[in-house]
């Protein structure tokens, strides 16, 4: 199983945070976010981990090489994360030649526990990770699936519903015979103007009822996204 990370952002809502660096190279609990992303990995065999570049990418190489690892990590630049028009969509589109197995693509700015990776990586479906005990805010990534955990819908405009739903936490497993489908989706995306998210790819697996909810029930998860969102992280972590 290969593994890809989203670190090619400018992270301009943390700002003065991320004036000089990526916010997957700030730290909690003494060690980057970055980095424990990779230690999560490692602890579960993946083979190798594509971390997906832009803004600052020789910082996050110099974070890569900091420490010695078992597993591979290779990084691939996206030139164009400074471009109005370029989203997370276009950086993993980048990586569609590198995947000849099941992956996992995930954002570099979620906090998760290795409880939630490995169930993920032993779901047998394509399938991402969703909170049905989030607290659900408009906006936000949230998941509709029915009574086998088949999704139906993925969005950031979904309505709130009482039951068969749960806030996304951005922790995806895609299986490889679903990948062909999914980057031919995110290919065409590409080429339109409203392409923003991966997620917005998943439709093509939606349709064919092939895109699984895994249900982490409130196992802690947490976004990094502004400068409250880091406080309340750190926070939480000073107080567990």
């Amino acid at each position: 199983m290969k593994a890809v990370i989203l670190a090619g952002g400018q992270s301009k809502r943390l700002h003065p945070m991320t004036i000089n660096e990526p916010k997957c190279l700030l730290e909690f609990e003494g060690r980057t976010m970055l980095s424990r992303y990779l230690d999560l990995l490692e602890a579960e065999k993946i083979d190798t981990t594509f971390v997906v570049t832009g803004f600052n990418h020789e910082a996050v190489k110099t974070e890569i090489n900091s420490v010695k690892r078992e597993m591979n990590i290779e990084t691939i630049l996206n030139t164009d994360f400074e471009k109005e028009d370029n989203h997370p969509i276009h950086g993993f589109f980048l990586t569609k030649n590198y995947l000849d197995d099941d992956f996992l693509l995930l954002n570099s700015d979620i906090y998760f526990t290795q409880d939630t990776l490995d169930k993920l990586i032993k779901n047998k479906n394509s399938c991402v990770a969703v909170d049905s005990q989030s607290l659900f805010i408009p906006g936000e990534m949230f998941v509709n699936y029915d009574s086998n955990m088949i999704v139906s819908d993925i969005s950031k405009s979904l309505q709130q519903r009482s039951s068969g739903q749960g806030k996304s936490v951005q922790v995806v497993k895609i299986l490889k015979e679903d990948s062909d489908a999914l980057f031919e989706r995110v290919e065409e995306l590409c080429g339109q103007k409203n392409a923003f998210y991966p997620a917005q790819a998943y439709d093509v697996l939606i349709k064919k009822d092939k895109f699984f909810a895994f249900d982490i029930n409130g196992e802690f998860s947490h976004e990094l996204d502004t400068v409250e969102d880091y406080h309340s992280l750190r926070e939480h972590l000073d107080n567990k």
